[in-house]
């Protein structure tokens, strides 16, 4: 959900892009969020430092009229997928005597969010891998979840490199009895609009001189006119924050103190959200019950 310090880590990135492709070589502090330290300011004015920092102001208005319904924020992607070698374990022979096995192959690459559950008969066995993990390490760590279930009283498992091998425990035929399937799915999120406001914000630009004061404040000031939003403020990728321009003040009130100053005022509209995780569904279950007769 965005809040008033990402819609300030917003405006530093905003304003730390538009000094970059000034080019300006000119020494400087910041973007920052807050106030300067006025020691510090006038220890880096004497050395001719421009510092440029963002506040925000008390002035806000409220724009919701009703909370907004759930919409789809992250999609459950999944990276990782399987091949299964069939649906049952295969291979077992009465004569001679030979174990049934199947394999698991994984493939992809682990995401965040990402889950499993697998059928060895007809027990559950549930893995939820690390995201980044490599496939090795999956099928390891699926291997450990098989022998340590009630699964292990019918099969053995084994891993090598991305590849699982699951082998009946008992010998000949009926082992190709014992079903094999795996499901995987993913986690996505929805969100919720909860409140739309408009606040304002300052970007102040601190300089030891009018030419670095214009330098600096010009090179902020045109690059967000080129911006209608600033974002993404979250780590969900999709929430970007609506930016107007509202006032530019310049004062030399504290050029005796060699300080030139000038002030950018914007307003920012942007949303308060909620997050929730939704699960795509491996293993649907069906209760139903007789109602009143």
């Amino acid at each position: 959900m965005a809040s008033i310090d990402d819609v300030l880590a917003g405006l530093v990135t905003v304003c730390q892009t538009a000094i970059t492709q000034a080019n300006i070589s000119n020494p400087y502090i910041g973007p920052y969020p807050g106030w300067p330290v006025p020691t510090t300011l006038d220890a880096d004015i004497r050395a001719l430092k421009t510092h440029i920092s963002i506040f925000v102001n008390d002035k806000e208005k409220l724009y919701t009229r009703w909370r907004s319904p759930y919409v789809i924020s992250v999609n459950a992607d999944v990276g990782l997928s399987a091949t299964v070698s069939g649906t049952s374990l295969l291979g077992g022979q009465d004569s001679p005597i030979t174990a049934a096995s199947g394999t698991v192959t994984f493939l992809g690459e682990v995401t965040g969010g990402a889950r499993m559950i697998g059928f060895i008969g007809n027990i559950p066995v549930a893995f939820t891998p690390a995201s980044g993990i490599v496939l090795s390490s999956v099928a390891s760590g699926f291997v450990t979840e098989i022998n340590s279930s009630a699964a292990s009283g019918i099969v053995t498992a084994s891993a090598s490199g991305n590849v699982v091998t699951i082998v009946a425990n008992g010998s000949g035929a009926s082992g190709n009895v014992i079903g094999l399937s795996l499901q995987i799915g993913g986690t996505g999120f929805v969100k919720q609009e909860q409140r739309r406001q408009r606040r304002q914000f300052t970007i102040d630009i601190w300089a030891p001189n009018n030419a670095l004061r214009a330098l600096f404040a010009d090179a902020i000031d045109n690059y967000i006119a080129t911006q209608d939003f600033i974002g993404p403020l979250t780590d969900q990728q999709d929430e970007y924050a609506r930016i107007y321009y509202t006032r530019t003040i310049q004062t030399d009130k504290e050029m005796r103190h060699g300080i030139f100053r000038r002030i950018l005022t914007y307003e920012i509209e942007y949303q308060t959200t909620s997050l929730l995780p939704f699960y795509q569904v491996l293993d649907p279950q069906v209760n139903v019950s007789q109602g009143p007769v």
